[in-house]
């Protein structure tokens, strides 16, 4: 004879409803350790100044601008790759002179890690550093330009083997103590010593260095994404002295004022021995329209 019991009934039925939770968690956590995310910022500009004293002199200035970001994130299981590309190209005229290149820049970086747990990661990234087009300066003397820098002329790579550390949601913290540096300068404007030059070619000296390496990336967004920063520091040094550091410092500060309509805060730092062993500068303020997408 058998007896009824409600009990064992309850148990089976509350058991195969924690299973099939389970199981649902466990399909969902699955299906989210995969994923692809994009994103393309871009910018045309365009300014005339023109102005006039009451002496009678007039001047004025025609300036051209453009710029894209386009950044590529990925995750297949515990493996993560970003990869980025930045570039600009800017002109400017003053009156009854010629056209000016004022900013010429070519970016790519990538970077690649595994993330099988929480705190700091191994992994690879690379970095390369050039201008788009040729550019010619004015001899004083004849009046004649001149070549001055081209496409990978000069070029700066960086490749090394890095502890990666996430910070906040999308930035990263990266510290090397194997960093290979591989740099090439226009003869004119070489400015390190002799017997640092590995290759020599016509145009260009190609140094190879090798060091250690601190990387800083911040990419957030504040106030339901109404400020956003961009932020990529690289400092890769092989002696504590003016000719074993460089130095390049990109700083973005963007405020949505509409969903174009930007104010932008853009500054480089850059200090490069091969060149001089002054810091150089550069700071642009912008309101203009700018178009983002990415998923």
């Amino acid at each position: 004879m058998a007896i009824y019991c409600p009990k064992k009934k309850m148990l089976r039925y509350l058991f195969t409803v924690s299973m099939s939770i389970l199981s649902a968690r466990a399909l969902g956590q699955s299906a989210d350790t995969s994923w692809t995310k994009w994103y393309f910022r871009g910018t045309i500009s365009c300014s005339v100044t023109g102005q006039q004293n009451w002496h009678g002199n007039s001047e004025g200035v025609i300036t051209l601008s453009g710029g894209a970001d386009l950044k590529y994130r990925r995750k297949k299981g515990v493996y993560y790759a970003e990869h980025r590309f930045r570039g600009e190209l800017g002109y400017l005229q003053p009156q009854n002179e010629r056209w000016i290149k004022n900013n010429d820049l070519l970016r790519i970086s990538m970077l690649w890690y595994k993330n099988p747990a929480p705190g700091w990661k191994r992994g690879f990234s690379s970095r390369l550093n050039t201008q788009w087009l040729s550019t010619w300066k004015i001899n004083p003397e004849n009046n004649r330009p001149y070549w001055y820098g081209g496409f990978m002329n000069p070029f700066t790579f960086d490749c090394s083997y890095d502890f990666t550390r996430p910070l906040l949601k999308n930035s990263r913290l990266l510290l090397s103590l194997a960093t290979i540096s591989v740099t090439g300068t226009p003869v004119k404007r070489y400015y390190g010593r002799e017997e640092e030059i590995m290759i020599r070619t016509t145009n260009s000296y190609i140094r190879n260095r090798y060091g250690c390496s601190l990387q800083l990336i911040l990419d957030e967004s504040f106030r339901n994404k109404t400020i956003l920063l961009d932020h990529q520091s690289n400092l890769v040094a092989n002696s504590l002295s003016a000719e074993g550091i460089r130095l390049d410092i990109q700083n973005r500060i963007s405020f949505k004022l509409f969903r174009y309509l930007q104010l932008r805060f853009d500054t480089r730092l850059l200090y490069d021995p091969s060149f001089s062993y002054k810091m150089q500068y550069r700071q642009e303020v912008l309101l203009g329209i700018f178009y983002d997408a990415g998923h």
